[in-house]
């Protein structure tokens, strides 16, 4: 193994080595510090690592083992092994489509397990998500399209301009794409399991997909939410026009922030019209009682002394 020298580096970037399989499957990554990613292909699963998940028996870790107390790659080293076999597992039906999520917690957390259920066609009909709950439930018609949409909450809607964020610093960075959704889905997993499992999947789908655009297709398909599909189409203009990824995300973030300020104006503006008939039927009635109660027992006393 092999990597460019200094002078080729610092003028062309950081370069990574890929490995395949014989069928042309992507099963792993080397990186240039010594890290590496690895993709494990089983009949039914697929199991990815990321670089903090095989840290302890790379070759970045070995180096700094040795290092002293207080230096900050020791440090860096030290924050990353605990994160040893967190690994996500991904189920696949039959027709090799994902169709559940196993995210390991290893020795530092609880195991969280996503389950999608698709369709004859692929087409996503329920997730549940880690706590066992139903997050959502899509009722389509004949040709596949979604018609109506039951969400346990707004998870994706309400986090997605905080994942964009954290994109954003990602890819300036200098983090890829694949790296920076990896990085995001797992920082999103607790404020946001449903769009971090989503995350998780494109990000391992980004690894094997022929193409990149066929993972990010296959997010708004397995979604079919109009913010994810605006983030979907913002990522393949940067590819095909080569404007900066982190520009366009900043942009859309700030834009489902505004979408969203203007969601809550209009549930706002709506609360006095919808509070009307409860106020009618079941707030002044019992003003009314209390107001006028005390004077009505007065006047029945005194009509039953004359």
């Amino acid at each position: 193994m092999a990597y460019e020298s200094d002078a080729v580096l610092q003028q062309f970037d950081v370069s990574t080595l890929a490995h395949y399989k014989a069928v042309g499957r992507p099963t792993g990554q080397d990186f240039p510090n010594g890290t590496f990613t690895t993709t494990t292909f089983g009949a039914w699963t697929v199991e990815a690592a990321d670089p903090n998940d095989n840290v302890v028996g790379s070759l970045y870790g070995l180096q700094r083992q040795g290092l002293p107390a207080g230096d900050p790659e020791l440090q860096a080293y030290q924050e990353a092994a605990p994160d040893q076999g967190t690994t996500t597992l991904t189920y696949l039906d039959p027709l090799g489509r994902p169709g559940g999520t196993l995210a390991q917690g290893g020795s530092t957390a609880a195991d969280r397990r996503t389950v999608t259920q698709l369709d004859i066609a692929g087409a996503v009909l329920q997730i549940i998500d880690p706590r066992n709950l139903t997050a959502f439930i899509y009722e389509r018609d004949m040709l596949g399209r979604a018609l109506h949409e039951v969400g346990l909450d707004a998870g994706e809607t309400r986090s997605l301009p905080d994942a964009l964020d954290l994109l954003v610093v990602c890819a300036e960075a200098g983090l890829s794409l694949d790296m920076a959704i990896t990085r995001v889905g797992r920082e999103m997993a607790e404020g946001a399991p449903e769009l971090a499992d989503e995350f998780a999947i494109t990000a391992i789908e980004l690894g094997f997909a022929p193409d990149r655009q066929t993972a990010l297709q296959n997010l708004v398909r397995r979604t079919d939410m109009q913010s994810l599909r605006a983030l979907v189409n913002s990522l393949a203009y940067c590819e095909r026009y080569g404007t900066p990824i982190a520009n366009a995300l900043r942009v859309l973030a700030a834009e489902f922030r505004d979408v969203r300020m203007m969601r809550a104006e209009e549930k706002a503006a709506k609360l006095p019209a919808l509070m009307t008939v409860p106020m009618i039927l079941f707030i002044l009635p019992t003003l009314f009682m209390v107001i006028g109660g005390p004077a009505a027992i007065q006047v029945i006393d005194i009509m039953a002394k004359r």
